[in-house]
């Protein structure tokens, strides 16, 4: 009964955590057109590279232990998964940040961090490997538990504090040091809520609720890390690695007027499928943990309204970007309305599959989950590489051939997937 009740408030609880994250996001593309008249594109570039790393080990920060919060058979084992989440996400983060640290001050971008001591820079890094990792963990734990309200009043709050500390900054500063003190900030103030709320929660719980046994759960949850853990990682890469693709090809101007293009177009679609698609996991797990279907049957009215809500949002964006880009942002940032085009058919392929693999995973499916994110990495990879190396195209031909190639590619396992699971089929035991 508690499980049919949640899922007759999907809306409502998309509602909820969408109202901190479109918040959010509202006030980032609001202070956005400053921001770029604040900073140039290569100084831009060159943190959307940092960022794009950052992701990168956010993404792979707990080995995909947090994505295990929903489908955890008690409560012992959710703390258990919390506290070898959160030590596995210190120990990539210092990974991380070092590995940065190496390539910022031996590559060719150390040019944009060179005014920056390198303790300052280390301890910079370090601090936003570390707020990132531990937000992607904590906020998986609070959405598990249907805590919904808080995780949208943390993410409000990091927003605020990125998008005003950027503006601010970058009139001191408007260098590099400026983005990276910004991500800091935005960090600290999104962390707050969200270290208060765990802490009480882990400590509401029985007695019993916590041990540490945590090699019982790291081999109970063992086909997260090695199915799922893969998938995400391929996703975030298919998502990240463009940035810094165009930036070793085309220079740090290009990899800033491509993430520019990227915000744009993926932030306001992307913040709307990831809050569905976060309350369509917690429900699905949910139900396959209570076994309360002989049947597993992908949500298919959830994701048709999820691909219409993607559509209308990125139609109007596509067909207006070449002339709103320049205007907004100011004529140096001309060349992301034309990248922001060739890139909206991914961007709707990958976002409309976002929910269907979010169904799938929290069903154990994670080996369908792997294989289509491998296939959507080398359909978004492959012709960024051949395409300027190879058939020597510049950059908004490259980017136009990425756009297709996935668009194509993507189309084609959306046909099969929802075909294959749209039928239904006995779940999986937990």
């Amino acid at each position: 009964m508690q499980s049919n009740n949640k899922n007759n408030n999907f809306i409502g609880h998309v509602t909820i955590l969408l109202s901190g994250a479109i918040g959010g996001q509202v006030v980032l593309l609001l202070v956005l057109p400053i921001v770029t008249r604040l900073y140039s594109p290569a100084v831009f570039g060159a943190v959307q590279s940092i960022d794009a790393i950052a992701q990168i080990v956010m993404v792979i920060c707990a080995l995909a232990y947090d994505r295990a919060f929903v489908v955890s058979d008690n409560e012992q084992d959710r703390n258990r998964l919390l506290v070898l989440s959160l030590i596995i996400a210190t120990s990539t983060a210092m990974v991380g940040a070092t590995a940065t640290y190496v390539v910022l001050t031996s590559g060719e971008q150390s040019t944009y961090v060179a005014a920056l001591p390198n303790a300052v820079l280390a301890i910079l890094l370090l601090f936003i490997f570390l707020g990132r990792n531990m937000y992607f963990v904590l906020a998986a734990y609070l959405n598990s538990k249907s805590h919904f309200v808080d995780v949208a009043k943390s993410e409000f709050g990091r927003s605020l504090a990125l998008a005003s500390s950027r503006v601010v900054l970058g009139v001191v500063e408007g260098g590099v040091l400026g983005l990276l003190l910004a991500a800091v900030l935005g960090s600290v103030f999104g962390l707050h809520n969200l270290i208060l709320k765990t802490i009480r929660l882990f400590k509401s719980g029985s007695t019993q609720a916590f041990d540490w046994a945590i090699g019982t759960t790291l081999r109970k949850y063992k086909e997260y890390p090695m199915n799922e853990g893969g998938g995400m990682l391929f996703g975030v890469l298919a998502d990240r690695l463009p940035v810094l693709i165009m930036g070793f090809f085309f220079g740090a101007a290009a990899a800033g007027q491509y993430a520019l293009a990227l915000l744009v177009m993926n932030r306001p679609v992307g913040t709307i499928v990831a809050a569905a698609t976060t309350v369509l996991r917690t429900y699905v797990g949910i139900s396959a943990s209570e076994k309360s279907s002989e049947t597993f049957r992908l949500p298919m009215r959830k994701i048709g309204l999820i691909a219409l809500i993607v559509t209308l949002i990125l139609a109007p964006l596509a067909l207006f970007s070449k002339a709103l880009f320049s205007f907004i942002f100011g004529a140096a940032w001309a060349v992301s309305g034309l990248l922001a085009s060739k890139i909206a058919l991914r961007i709707f392929v990958v976002q409309v599959m976002q929910p269907i693999l979010g169904a799938l995973s929290a069903n154990r499916k994670v080996l369908a989950v792997l294989f289509i994110q491998f296939v959507l990495l080398v359909a978004t990879l492959l012709p960024l590489v051949v395409g300027p190396s190879i058939l020597n195209l510049n950059m908004i031909e490259t980017v136009s051939f990425m756009g297709s190639s996935v668009f194509l590619v993507g189309l084609a396992v959306v046909f099969v997937v929802v075909f294959y699971y749209g039928r239904a089929e006995p779940i999986r035991p937990s």
